[in-house]
């Protein structure tokens, strides 16, 4: 007889039961860690690559991806805990945060969305094009005019001093534009005196918030720091900062790199622009324009006064003989309409044959005839251009004439019905040379779109920066608007005036 005693329940062993237990979870914490790394060719340590379906493909990748909430939290925990292992998930935060690369991300995809992926070299000049129509827009690069320097600014690579003490020559355009866009380097701004020269349309107030904007901090203990009175934020220390009003435009600078709202509507604008323009020159039409080319049956016959003469010209007398002559023409006639509607011929074969070849046709015998003396009709026939029997010519020219006139009928209706069922786009390729350009045609009207989209929005927040220092601040409104205070008490016909107070009043 045998006791099974079970074993006794204290704190100590209750501690040790949960510490084993602990040990197993943390044991499978660090197996399930361990297996998202992996050793690199080069001898790195890295985050495993996972097979990923996007768009109907697969492809391997380690950076974070839509469907990675969907994983269970053990797994995300894992690849979590092996990015900060390996240094994958700071890398991932470098290139998220990093707003060039970020933007030309997003650009490489840009010929794919608006259908001109199959054109590599338009593809290749919309991909790196789209960065310096940004760079323009944004304000972080100027015109070629100006070698590349925006308004405003000095040069990144000026002139020396003594040559121009301002510093906004560029002494090399092409150092310029490659800074600019390419190292996203930027020059400082000028002063005001030599700024107003080149942008009367900022105000001055605007110019110094954007100023203090630019190298404001956050407050001692704050990660983020909101400035109501212009319109601003700056954040992580000034990593992140934000302006309602910028100098042109809203905008938003990550690490130092600025976008705008002009630069961001512009591209939007001028992606869909480019995209709607590729629907619509390579819209098809509905094919109804083709040409007629059937077969065609002439309406002729043997007139009276065909019968009247011989094929010598001869005056016929004996009923018998013109009888005969009436069959002989009839058979003609029959043959030529054959020339048209035999063998499925189109209406230019039945020409050719009918005006121009010479036909034998062999008789009873086998043997080709090509003696007309004394021969029945069928057995030869000639061209138009040989026929001497003059009423036969008469018939052939009767036949030609109506097959021309059947030929420009159907080419006449032809066009017309081309010029209902083609496409407006499908006439402007055509007129261009082919649809070989249609992607650069679409890149004129992006650019045109992103351009003039920027514009707009720039000339809105303009008006609206005026609307409120107008409210604000009367006295610089007046100063900006008309320069100095002789003109404002023209233009608002108060000659009596003594200064910029008394005009106030005045302004609507």
């Amino acid at each position: 007889m045998s006791f099974h005693t079970a074993p006794v329940q204290n704190a100590l062993s209750n501690s040790l039961d949960f510490l084993d237990k602990f040990r197993d979870k943390i044991g499978e914490a660090y197996e399930a860690v361990e297996n998202q790394i992996e050793k690199k060719p080069w001898g790195g340590y890295g985050v495993k690559k996972q097979v990923v379906e996007s768009g109907g493909q697969t492809f391997n990748t380690t950076t974070p991806i839509k469907d990675f909430m969907k994983k269970s939290t053990g797994e995300q925990l894992a690849r979590g805990g092996a990015g900060l292992a390996t240094g994958d998930a700071q890398k991932a935060l470098y290139r998220a945060t990093n707003i060039p690369i970020s933007e030309q991300q997003i650009f490489d995809q840009i010929p794919a969305k608006v259908g001109v992926s199959g054109d590599n070299v338009a593809s290749a000049v919309i991909a790196r094009g789209v960065p310096f129509l940004g760079a323009y827009l944004a304000g972080r690069a100027g015109g070629a005019g100006e070698g590349f320097r925006p308004k405003g600014e000095k040069a990144v690579y000026p002139k020396s001093k003594k040559e121009d003490p301002t510093g906004r020559e560029v002494g090399n355009p092409l150092a310029e534009g490659i800074g600019r866009s390419v190292f996203f380097q930027r020059g400082q701004m000028l002063p005001y005196g030599e700024f107003k020269k080149e942008r009367p349309d900022v105000m001055p107030s605007t110019y110094r918030d954007y100023m203090a904007y630019q190298y404001a901090k956050p407050e001692a203990g704050s990660l983020v720091t909101v400035d109501p009175k212009r319109g601003s934020f700056t954040a992580l220390g000034g990593m992140v900062r934000g302006s309602a009003k910028g100098l042109n435009d809203p905008e938003i600078r990550v690490r130092g790199f600025k976008t705008t709202a002009s630069e961001i509507g512009g591209l939007y604008a001028g992606t869909q622009a480019m995209k709607a323009t590729m629907g619509f020159l390579g819209k098809q039409g509905t094919g109804a324009g083709d040409i007629d080319t059937s077969s065609f049956n002439p309406n002729i016959n043997v007139k009276p006064e065909y019968t009247q003469t011989t094929a010598g010209g001869t005056q016929i007398t004996d009923p018998k003989i013109k009888d005969i002559r009436q069959q002989e023409l009839s058979r003609f006639v029959k043959d030529v309409k054959d020339d048209f509607t035999s063998q499925d011929r189109t209406l230019q074969q039945g020409t050719k044959i009918a005006g121009d070849r010479l036909q034998r046709i062999e008789t009873k015998s086998g043997q080709s005839e090509l003696s007309r003396e004394g021969k029945p009709y069928n057995e030869y026939r000639v061209g138009i251009k040989s026929e001497q029997d003059p009423a036969k010519r008469a018939i052939l020219q009767d036949a030609l004439g109506q097959a021309k006139q059947e030929g420009q009928r159907r080419l006449k209706a032809g066009i017309e019905n081309m010029k209902k069922n083609t496409t407006t786009g499908q006439r402007i390729e055509s007129f261009l040379g082919g649809s070989q350009y249609r992607p650069y045609i679409a890149g004129a009207v992006g650019v045109a779109a992103a351009l003039g989209t920027g514009y707009a929005i720039k000339k809105t927040v303009q008006k609206a920066n005026e609307r409120r220092v107008k409210k604000q601040d009367p006295v610089e409104y007046l100063k900006y608007k008309h320069g100095d205070f002789a003109s404002a008490k023209e233009a608002l016909k108060q000659p009596t005036a003594r200064g910029y107070q008394d005009l106030v009043p005045y302004v609507k």
